[in-house]
């Protein structure tokens, strides 16, 4: 492949450890279909993918759904509280069993009335072999948690969570102390976006923020980007962006009163984003999902102590969406341009002792070269 490296620095991917020293991804890495499909089975089919939080599955037969490129889950809590994953297929003949998020007393497919319990056992299936009946039941997918929101994994030999992002739960606890006492914000402020971008793109643009003093000004206003402080957890990263002590814009106000001081941003390989920014107590979780080579979907979820969303925090999120949000997409866009030229095969990484710089960028690429090689 031809954006691969092979050095005596190597670590046996075809990476270089030392990110000065160190070229990125090829162009064609964010292009190809046949790499995008590769990265179904590779990449998200092996890793911990965000399902929901757990005050939405609280009760028995409380289910949400979820989509991990082509393959459907759904997660349910049984009678005994525990939540439980199950692929969306019914054991007799496939058809899927639940949509979108409720509750049940039993699982019933609608093509045929095969019920199951909770805990995916076939409890009753008409005319079937009664022996036959008791080996049957849902297949069942991994289930993780860290701390109250849970995460799928398709991969049944995955390391848990704990060993893949080791020193994240305790992160982001001790930097959101209210994250104990989160009730997601109800739809519709789900927000759903579709960029045209390969979902790399737009994972490599969140990660750093050496882009943000030049590409966002307004942000730069607020936040004082040239502290990001970067700390790698294993395939996690956290960047603290220290906001300033005064803010120039008028849509973002900032007080010596506020539950959040400073813009802490979480990423978890390969594609999910908890964060949360100076103002009220509200924790967001963010999605990058792919959908085709070159485009992909963001999903937000965002939760606070109550439910609900001050004034001053829509106002906020407003502005954030209107600048930052925008810029953001714009530049996605137009980098994934960029990477069709046949001019530009790979870049450089600026990782300074300091600053906000590429060392994440640099790491989260080589897990992920790492996994398309099947380390």
């Amino acid at each position: 492949m031809a954006g691969v490296m092979s050095d005596s620095s190597s670590t046996g991917t075809g990476w270089v450890e030392d990110p000065n020293a160190a070229l990125t991804l090829h162009g064609s890495y964010y292009t190809e279909a046949g790499i995008f499909e590769r990265e179904r089975s590779e990449v998200f089919q092996r890793s911990w993918q965000y399902a929901a939080h757990r005050s939405q599955l609280a009760n028995p037969g409380d289910f949400v759904t979820r989509k991990i490129m082509d393959q459907e889950v759904f997660l349910i809590c049984d009678e005994a509280g525990q939540v439980r994953a199950f692929y969306n297929a019914c054991a007799h003949r496939a058809h899927p069993l639940v949509e979108g998020a409720g509750q049940c007393e039993a699982i019933v497919c609608p093509y045929h009335a095969w019920r199951y319990g909770l805990d995916g056992r076939l409890r009753y299936a008409r005319g079937l072999n009664a022996d036959v009946a008791r080996d049957v039941g849902l297949s069942e997918v991994r289930t993780d948690w860290l701390l109250d929101f849970v995460f799928v994994n398709l991969d049944e030999a995955a390391l848990p969570l704990s060993e893949v992002a080791p020193g994240l739960a305790d992160d982001v606890a001790a930097r959101a102390p209210f994250i104990s006492s989160l009730k997601p914000v109800p739809d519709p402020t789900r927000v759903i976006r579709e960029l045209d971008a390969n979902w790399k793109v737009v994972v490599d643009n969140y990660i750093e923020c050496y882009h943000c003093a030049p590409a966002h000004p307004g942000f730069s206003e607020v936040f004082d980007v040239a502290r990001t402080d970067i700390e790698l957890l294993g395939r996690a990263a956290r960047q603290l962006v220290p906001r300033h002590q005064q803010s120039s814009v008028p849509e973002y106000p900032l007080t010596d009163e506020d539950d959040i001081v400073d813009g802490v941003f979480w990423f978890l390989y390969p594609n999910t984003s908890l964060s949360i920014i100076p103002g009220s107590a509200t924790f967001t979780v963010t999605q990058i999902q792919p959908i085709t080579a070159e485009t992909c979907g963001r999903t937000f979820w965002s939760f606070t102590p109550d439910g609900t969303t001050s004034e001053a925090h829509k106002l906020r999120a407003a502005w954030l969406g209107r600048t930052v949000g925008a810029e953001d997409i714009a530049l996605c866009e137009t980098v994934q341009r960029g990477l069709r030229q046949r001019g530009y095969g790979t870049g450089r990484y600026v990782a300074a002792a300091q600053d906000a710089d590429e060392k994440a960028l640099h790491a989260f690429h080589y897990h992920y070269l790492a996994d398309m090689q099947g380390n």
